[in-house]
């Protein structure tokens, strides 16, 4: 082997697989963070769906080409970090509580009354009441599913740029990830269902 090919093997090659192997790294931990986040539940707020503690995996892929919808539990950017809170309100409605009670657009968010775009969870625990808030274009009204918990109560509306992704899968205590289910859709009661129309008059 000549001087220049025992240079080249000796010194410039490993020199050159090192760099590769460092923008390598860089990019996988770059692709870890834009595509998909482990991350740790940072309080009880959606408990039981998300308990405390637990290992998340969160695609944050879900809302590139689409945008939330209600009932989904999303991550959330906030000033301390990221939380988890459910999609209540979706742009342009109107969402208040009185004597308790969340409604939106003037439907009562009890698990019960059909909603366009997805479900209505009541939640636990009492809730004060809240004047009407419409939301803007760009806002979601989102609520913890322990209503002790802070949301966009105490936030106001959250900004879709804010909305990060939506957690996929939970790690077991024993090993092993387990899908996040989203709640099914309630059943609606029978004066919650369209009025039949009377074609023949």
């Amino acid at each position: 082997m000549s001087a220049r090919a025992q240079r080249f093997f000796g010194c410039f090659l490993p020199l050159g697989l090192a760099v590769f192997g460092c923008g390598a790294l860089l990019m996988l931990g770059y692709a870890s963070r834009v595509f998909v986040q482990v991350l740790s539940v940072p309080d009880a707020a959606m408990a039981p769906a998300l308990e405390m503690g637990w290992s998340v995996i969160v695609d944050n892929t879900a809302y590139w080409t689409m945008n939330p919808q209600r009932g989904e539990t999303v991550s959330i950017q906030r000033p301390d970090g990221l939380v988890f809170r459910r999609v209540i309100g979706l742009p342009g409605e109107t969402v208040a509580i009185d004597g308790g009670v969340v409604t939106v657009d003037g439907r009562p968010c009890d698990g019960r009354t059909a909603l366009p775009h997805g479900t209505c969870d009541p939640g636990t625990g009492a809730v004060d009441d809240l004047p009407p808030v419409t939301l803007g274009a760009e806002a979601y009204f989102v609520m913890a599913a322990d209503r002790r918990f802070d949301d966009s109560r105490a936030w106001g509306p959250v900004p879709r740029a804010d909305i990060v992704g939506e957690p996929a899968f939970h790690r077991r205590a024993e090993g092993g990830f387990d899908p996040i289910v989203t709640p099914p859709a309630p059943t609606p009661r029978p004066d919650d269902r369209p009025a039949a129309t009377d074609e023949t008059s």
